[in-house]
């Protein structure tokens, strides 16, 4: 990947991925690779009669150091749900005190989905505010309408337009009310800052549209002017001069 495209990519980048497995239940690939293993070192351990046993509670000594058999990692059987919440305390993520427990079905898990992912958005700090969209390129400011930079948490925090009562702790219960200022404020707070950003890319194109037009026109009349002054006379003109 060229720097460019990596720059515009990282630009581009979604919800911090420690937040992925907590909002849909699943535990992190990591911990579940290990859960796997764990399992199947147990029934290996169980039938000794096995081909596998031997290789793997009886292994020869170890040749090559690029080589990492399954023998060479931590056999210790580890509790998933513990691990999980061992690594997420300390995890540098947005908004991560909200969820005391990554394990359990966060609130508002069964909402219909544009409600959860709006609920989701908040607490995760990534949406269609203005400074996402203005660090995308999407927009010409990150300033709400009262001139300060409206993040995901502006919208349900401070904003006098938007705010929501008792801010993203509360709003992370995902209650009825939750639910109405998520169908209501919330919706109406992004598509009009979204709409309003278009109507800006809209308005810089089309300024940047016409300064290229007129840039190529002078160009063009420039470039016509060179031809008629520079462009070699016929062949007989020059004999009859």
């Amino acid at each position: 990947m060229t720097g460019k495209a990596s720059g515009f990519a990282r630009r581009l980048w979604p919800t911090e991925t420690q937040w992925l497995p907590v909002l849909a239940n699943i535990a992190p690939p990591d911990l579940r690779r290990k859960a796997s293993t764990d399992r199947l070192l147990s029934n290996i351990e169980a039938h000794p009669n096995w081909p596998g046993f031997n290789y793997v509670f009886n292994h020869p000594p170890a040749r090559l150091a690029s080589r990492s058999p399954i023998w060479s990692s931590d056999m210790t059987p580890v509790d998933i749900n513990a691990q999980w919440r061992e690594v997420w305390t300390p995890a540098p993520v947005v908004n991560q005190s909200l969820v005391p427990d990554p394990t359990i079905r966060q609130p508002g898990f069964d909402l219909p989905r544009h409600t959860w992912s709006m609920l989701n958005r908040f607490r995760t700090g990534c949406g269609t505010c203005r400074a996402d969209l203005h660090q995308w390129g999407l927009s010409t400011s990150e300033s709400c309408s009262y001139g300060q930079k409206q993040t995901m948490s502006h919208i349900v925090d401070s904003c006098p337009l938007s705010r929501f009562e008792g801010g993203l702790q509360q709003l992370h219960i995902a209650d009825d009310r939750a639910v109405h200022w998520l169908d209501t404020a919330a919706k109406k707070a992004l598509t009009n800052e979204t709409a309003a950003s278009r109507d800006d890319i809209c308005e810089t194109s089309s300024a940047e549209a016409e300064q290229s037009a007129t840039l190529n026109l002078i160009l063009s009349g420039v470039a016509g002017l060179a031809q008629l002054q520079w462009w070699p006379r016929p062949c007989n003109a020059r004999h009859s001069s």
